[in-house]
């Protein structure tokens, strides 16, 4: 912990499992306050088990408020990663610290609301959490940890820990097998629509654990989609790409193949849109389909490649460049706009001058701005409130409200507000 309340750095038994080691950083997150000395108000960067984020402090009287505007990083398999695409969540949270007589927490109190974004397969989700801490002083000690003990930041990689990774999945696969999974997936095609969503949305990430369990059943659930409905076609697809493994990946590769059935490659392209383990082998894969006498694989395709540049491991490809390439080669705006979407999804500053031409091309410019959500190019922001307080197209200033939704929120308030009272600031 730092001389002001920041914790950094988090030490476990060596035998503590990851399930057990990220709920102690949960707790010893939330219990966590920064303070300055001679401060009233006060905005630091704060770690806690989800990633590092941004925390504003007030100090009122015996109190101390802290909100949490946006996360830099988020912890994920195997990495703990910057911010710069759509992560497809955010968090409004917000603590008061009661102080004691010496200035230190005596009571937190946390409310905490998450939205997780619907895909193709999850519904959106909405949680409400409140926590409470009571805190009390047992007196100072100066005995050091004994025994082996392993030093870890507080926002580490998830699922680092293979042998507690595969307890879990154990555990969630329970008493399922690959053939009862496709059995309920079977027979959700004869329930209700949201019946029949439940099904799935409890069978995929099972279905991944299977996967992770077990690598051949990958193949083995490929061979019994011969004659599989659609929704079912479409979780056991969205289970490969989530199970995040090589094995999945390769698989991922072969289902985008040319001689493979249209819906499975369309599904297979969207899984690999989502991947967290892309390669030179997914880049290539996707590189490749660019040249696709099918329109609806090329844009996909596109789309994927530039969802993989911003977390994949590359060396001898570069998905920013094959795009940035695609794009001077394009014979149609529709092509143009497939490309600047998927130059958005990279939120790489080279692709910026695409972008920032496109602005100007009427049949461009809707895709354009969207595109500018994840730039972390400094004008960007400058050009959104051009558009949002002085553009004559109301569909760019709708475009442009929607790009500040993915920005800093808490700079935006300012103009936001000038703008909902008809002025300019």
């Amino acid at each position: 912990m730092a001389r002001d309340g920041r914790l950094v750095e988090a030490a476990f038994p060596a035998e503590m499992g990851s399930a057990a080691r990220q709920m102690m950083r949960q707790v010893a997150g939330a219990a966590q306050m920064t303070r300055p000395a001679g401060q009233t108000q006060w905005t630091v960067n704060e770690a806690d088990a989800t990633g590092e984020y941004v925390a504003r402090y007030t100090l009122d009287g015996e109190s101390v408020r802290r909100s949490k505007p946006r996360y830099l990083t988020l912890a994920s398999a195997g990495a703990v990663k910057p911010v710069t695409g759509d992560v497809g969540f955010s968090i409004d949270s917000r603590s008061t610290f009661t102080l004691d007589a010496s200035g230190h927490p005596a009571t937190i109190v946390t409310v905490e609301r998450m939205t997780v974004a619907a895909d193709e397969v999850m519904p959106a989700l909405n949680t409400l959490g409140n926590t409470r801490f009571t805190l009390r002083s047992v007196g100072k000690s100066d005995a050091t940890l004994a025994g082996d003990f392993d030093a870890e930041p507080i926002a580490a990689p998830l699922g680092t820990d293979a042998r507690e990774t595969e307890r879990l999945d154990r555990d969630l696969l329970g008493s399922d097998t690959l053939e009862s999974l496709l059995d309920d997936l079977a027979g959700a095609a004869e329930m209700e629509r949201s019946d029949a969503r439940k099904v799935r949305n409890l069978a995929l990430p099972r279905l991944a654990a299977q996967f992770r369990l077990d690598p051949t059943r990958i193949d083995a659930a490929l061979d019994a989609l011969d004659d599989a409905d659609e929704g079912t076609l479409r979780t056991v697809v969205a289970a490969v790409g989530a199970t995040g493994t090589a094995a999945s990946r390769d698989a991922l590769i072969s289902m985008v193949d040319a001689e493979q059935p249209k819906a499975l490659r369309d599904h297979a392209l969207t899984a690999m849109n989502l991947m967290e383990n892309a390669n030179d082998a997914t880049s290539q894969a996707l590189t490749d389909l660019l040249d696709d006498d099918d329109d609806a694989v090329r844009h996909a395709a596109a789309l994927a490649l530039g969802g993989n540049a911003r977390g994949g491991d590359f060396e001898e490809t570069d998905p920013v460049e094959t795009l940035i390439a695609q794009y001077a080669q394009a014979q149609s705006d529709g092509d143009r706009m497939v490309i600047i979407d998927a130059l958005g999804n990279t939120g790489d500053a080279r692709a910026y001058p695409i972008i920032r031409g496109a602005l100007s091309t009427p049949s461009l410019s809707d895709s354009a701005v969207f595109a500018l959500r994840f730039m972390p190019v400094a004008e960007v922001d400058e050009m959104l409130r051009t558009l949002l307080l002085q553009s004559p197209a109301e569909t760019l200033k709708l475009e442009a409200l929607e790009v500040i939704a993915y920005r800093d929120r808490a700079a935006w308030q300012p103009t936001l507000a000038s703008a909902l009272n008809g002025e300019e600031s």
